[in-house]
């Protein structure tokens, strides 16, 4: 790109340098001629943008470039950035704390779960069983590419009747990502077992809206014992005639092999609008955090495991010196201002037992959860026998998830 460089611009040596000028026919000023060569350039780089996100030129739609820079609708936090998964390294995992240091079973008992941050994972059923965990890469390694750190291990331990699959549920997708292009990369191997790695993708429509869109896509994947790439490029169908909803969202559906036995790693995942790979780059860890707390926090943040029995780390503490029943004192405002309202949940600190609180050492049952909004947990309610002069502990969670 370059400014105007017509004769009739502000001259080089001007403090102004390729600024137009007016017409002034007193002074004898034409003005500005603008050359064609300078409408092309700008005309091009515009059309370069909104290209580069996977949109068809349209000449009718004044939008576009508000599209392409993610500023028109309703505007998700991951827009701005160029990979629209959060957590994509599979580094945060605030439900699960020992997810780290231990792995996190899920089975037919737990059902399909949340165990990385934003990765909805499920086992396959009726059957399926695989146990998650976070592994840190060897220092120096080439792939996957640096700065990544580490790879996430799912050891599928008993086979499940249907495809067991992991999946990012993209916010605003029906609204904002459809009929549009992408690009899915990732990297992958597998250490026992040769699963196939597949892509499906799904247009939930949200509450009210038309019926799902599922489509599967081209390409999948054997994996061996060494990194691999996996790529797809994607077109995702239009949702003209459709009918969108709140809480709508598009689905990136990475699935493998059903009935078979393995252990896959998994690094580096990334959704690209557009038909094109961009290089591999991290969020810092406090932004990526940032991503996460929209659909979920919790007070223990990722330092014991949900419903496991906890202990009273990053508990909320307060004193009440009456007998009134409602709990204003533990009323917590989010880190995060959260998607939706979420559906909140108080944990006893001791038992970790749900819908109780911890009163004067004793468990109250909450029987109504007050107050809760996008920005703040509310306070509960407990069953009357309430006494002046408690003193009060709770853990709690918060859930807006898609």
């Amino acid at each position: 790109m370059h400014k105007v460089d017509h004769p009739s611009a502000d001259p080089p040596n001007s403090p102004t340098q390729g600024q137009f000028v007016d017409p002034d026919p007193a002074g004898g000023v034409e003005g500005t001629v603008a050359p064609a060569a300078f409408l092309n350039s700008l005309a091009n780089e515009l059309a370069n943008v909104i290209e580069s996100r996977g949109l068809t030129l349209d000449k009718n739609d004044d939008t576009q470039l508000l599209q392409a820079l993610g500023l028109a609708g309703t505007i998700p936090l991951t827009n701005g950035f160029a990979n629209l998964f959060i957590n994509p390294s599979f580094e945060i995992a605030q439900r699960w704390g020992n997810f780290l240091v231990a792995p996190v079973t899920i089975d037919q008992s737990t059902g399909d779960l949340y165990v990385p941050d934003r990765w909805f994972c499920s086992p396959g059923t009726t059957t399926g069983e695989a146990e998650l965990e976070l592994e840190n890469l060897p220092a120096g390694h080439t792939t996957p590419p640096q700065p990544e750190t580490s790879y996430l291990e799912w050891n599928q331990t008993v086979a499940g009747g249907t495809q067991p699959y992991f999946e990012q549920r993209i916010e605003e997708g029906a609204r904002e990502h459809t009929g549009r292009t992408f690009t899915i990369v990732g990297w992958a191997r597998a250490t026992s077992g040769s699963p196939v790695l597949s892509l499906k993708s799904r247009i939930d429509f949200g509450g009210g809206g038309s019926a799902d869109d599922e489509q599967t896509h081209t390409g999948s994947y054997t994996l061996t014992t060494s990194w691999q790439k996996v790529t797809w490029t994607v077109a995702i169908n239009s949702a003209a005639g459709k009918t969108i909803g709140g809480s709508n969202f598009l689905a990136m559906q990475f699935l493998f092999s059903s009935g078979m036995t393995f252990t896959a790693e998994l690094a580096s995942f990334a959704c690209y609008p557009g038909a094109a790979e961009q290089p591999w780059a991290k969020r810092n860890e406090a932004l990526e955090r940032t991503l996460c707390e929209r659909y979920y926090q919790s007070s223990r943040g990722g330092v014991e495991n949900q419903g496991a029995g906890l202990s009273a780390n990053g508990a909320v503490y307060a004193g009440h010196a009456s007998s009134d029943l409602h709990l204003w004192g533990l009323q917590q405002h989010f880190r995060t201002v959260m998607r939706a309202t979420p559906n909140v949940e108080w944990y006893e600190t001791t038992s970790g037992t749900a819908g109780e609180v911890r009163w004067d050492g004793v468990s109250k049952t909450v029987a109504q959860y007050r107050s809760v909004s996008s920005h703040s947990t509310g306070y509960p309610q407990v069953d009357p026998s309430a006494e002046a002069g408690a003193e009060l502990e709770a853990h709690w969670t918060a859930d807006a998830e898609l």
